[in-house]
């Protein structure tokens, strides 16, 4: 082990996204196990609680919005590295604010569909999602809750990683 790796931006950016994904993919094999059980979505390995469920659709939720930006702030560290011969101490000057854009706005998303009532048991995992799915887009079946904001909420989501991933792809 070289204990120079931890004095580099890149290294701190790689570490960083290598964190976030491998919890990323161990909220996403958890899969069913965390919903509810007899919830109306509830498929044969759900053992949870609303608890569960509310935790494993945040740290999607949160995990998911932030490997995005990770993989823009690796894009733009290249760019910028480039750019300025590999000069290091140009590069840590931005490193705080990177780390610290990188998880605002999923942290705000994440902590909104937590106290909206937007996080539910989906198909296979708890996530956003409408209890009966799809309840909001179809007037013949009734919502259990009321979700004000919902679609909105789910297009800034959606529109948030589609505009990181297209820059980071174009960088």
């Amino acid at each position: 082990r070289d204990p120079s790796r931890k004095k580099k931006v890149y290294h701190r950016i790689i570490l960083v996204l290598s964190v976030q994904s491998t919890i990323l993919s161990l909220g996403t094999f958890l899969g069913a196990w965390p919903m509810p059980k007899g919830s109306l979505t509830a498929s044969y390995s759900a053992m949870g609680t609303g608890g569960t469920c509310t935790a494993q659709g945040f740290i999607l939720m949160f995990e998911g919005m932030t490997v995005a930006p990770l993989y823009l702030s690796l894009s733009l560290f290249s760019f910028l590295a480039v750019r300025n011969d590999f000069n290091e101490i140009f590069l840590r000057k931005y490193e705080f604010w990177l780390h610290t854009l990188v998880y605002i706005i999923p942290l705000a998303a994440a902590c909104i569909a937590i106290k909206q009532g937007f996080v539910n048991p989906g198909i296979n995992i708890c996530f956003i999602a409408t209890v009966p799915i799809g309840c909001i887009n179809d007037d013949s079946v009734e919502c259990l809750h009321k979700y004000t904001g919902f679609n909105e909420y789910f297009r800034f989501c959606s529109s948030y990683l589609c505009v990181t991933l297209i820059v980071a792809l174009s960088l």
